[in-house]
């Protein structure tokens, strides 16, 4: 259900997110065992130099970025770490996404 899945699982950093798209979708990912939690959110159709509003987000929760990993297609992947947190922040330029997800 979309109600529990956002109220209920959603960490705060991703429902505090600046919305950049007016079509995005939430994504919520916890593996058995001991690997972390990932939440997230996908943008559709954003305005690329939106992707600034994001940056500033992260940046504001005090994450500091560690690495861009350029991709085929011009996809480029950003990690930010804070302690053992991390958030990736991709923008897919092919399929016209920006995803940020935080991993805890």
């Amino acid at each position: 259900d979309d109600y529990f899945t956002h109220y209920i699982l959603t960490l705060d950093e991703v429902k505090d997110t600046p919305v950049i798209s007016d079509n995005y979708e939430f994504y919520y990912y916890s593996p058995d065992g001991t690997k972390r939690l990932t939440n997230g959110v996908v943008f559709y159709n954003p305005m690329p130099e939106r992707k600034a509003e994001l940056v500033k987000y992260i940046e504001t929760l005090g994450f500091k970025k560690n690495q861009s990993i350029p991709w085929s297609y011009g996809n480029i992947s950003e990690v930010w770490i804070k302690g053992n947190d991390e958030v990736n922040l991709i923008r897919d330029d092919k399929n016209r996404t920006i995803d940020i997800s935080f991993i805890k």
